[in-house]
């Protein structure tokens, strides 16, 4: 058994290939009884070698979730900004009321 050990990024896709399966069949038709006779027996039968390989692609998306109230400060955050801005846009100057834990007022 192989191990495979990756890194990425959030939403960044990774491709796994190489996973391939091959098989081979023979199959042989004839007229029976004739298609044994040595010699004309091969005018009297058929034989087909067939040859079928696949490969599976695995592609997988990481998509890093945090937890519910993460999400939620990060929404509430997004509202006030743009709240901000639009007033900001109209002249208004505002003092902010909020205090965002620290590590989060970098966002």
């Amino acid at each position: 058994m192989r191990c495979l050990e990756l890194i990425a990024e959030d939403c960044e896709a990774i491709l796994i290939g190489g996973l391939i399966k091959a098989s081979a069949n023979v199959s042989r038709a004839g007229v029976p009884g004739l298609g044994d006779v040595p010699l004309i027996g091969k005018l009297f039968r058929n034989s087909q070698a067939h040859r079928k390989s696949s490969e599976t692609i695995v592609i997988i998306t990481p998509h890093i979730v945090g937890s519910p109230g993460d999400t939620l400060q990060a929404s509430e955050r997004d509202r006030v900004d743009t709240a901000e801005g639009a007033l900001r846009d109209f002249g208004f100057r505002m003092e902010r009321k909020l205090d965002w834990p620290k590590a989060e007022q970098g966002r």
